[in-house]
């Protein structure tokens, strides 16, 4: 699952939080344009954000083997990396269909991003996650909120600026609902990974049976 592994690949050290990072940037164009659908529309908002975001794919392919080769595996690992993501894009329609998705407004999701980074930066905090622990992992999640706090007040301060520039957010009401969805979705989303992780691999075992 995408957002999985960017989880667990930020919580490594240099140069591969490095690469983290830039797959990091793939994984939120996709957010950003797929949003949050219905399950039966999840198949199409998945297809239509991995075509616009094919760019983007071969940007974080690149910049994470640059990270992390030597010229003589470069080859070796960009295959790898490409395998990945492929298999990754392959469960997005599952991931979205499962709540795995957040309306994001184009003009905010700069700052978004930043609140998702602290909230992820924390979460893998050395000692803050336990492996198969639902309960800690709920914890350790509601700790990152907490911690963030700032950083999200900040943010929506941004991002109110932000979207008040576009012609499409002039009404101070529906400009203010849309930017506090993204960023409370934003905390569902990490909140419910575990659940998400359960339903997208459940789906995985009955289309197998089937």
């Amino acid at each position: 699952m995408i957002f999985s592994l960017f989880l667990v690949l930020t919580a490594t050290a240099t140069p591969v939080d490095e690469a983290a990072h830039s797959l990091a940037d793939y994984s939120e164009c996709l957010r950003v344009n797929s949003g949050r659908p219905d399950p039966a529309a999840a198949p199409e908002r998945a297809r239509l954000a991995i075509a616009a975001c094919r760019a983007q794919r071969e940007a974080s392919t690149q910049s994470a083997v640059e990270a992390l080769a030597t010229p003589a595996t470069a080859a070796t690992l960009r295959r790898r990396i490409e395998q990945a993501v492929s298999d990754l894009e392959a469960l997005f329609p599952a991931v979205l269909a499962a709540g795995g998705g957040v309306e994001i407004p184009r003009p905010i999701a700069p700052q978004v991003r930043r609140y998702l980074d602290c909230l992820v930066d924390r979460i893998n905090t050395p000692g803050a996650l336990q492996a198969g622990d639902l309960a800690a992992y709920r914890i350790s999640v509601d700790a990152a909120i907490a911690a963030c706090a700032t950083v999200r007040t900040a943010a929506l301060a941004e991002a109110e600026r932000a979207l008040a520039a576009s012609s499409d957010f002039t009404e101070p009401d529906r400009r203010h609902e849309a930017i506090t969805r993204a960023f409370d979705q934003t905390d569902a989303l990490q909140r419910n990974l575990p659940q998400i992780m359960d339903a997208v691999l459940h789906a995985q075992v009955s289309n197998a049976a089937h």
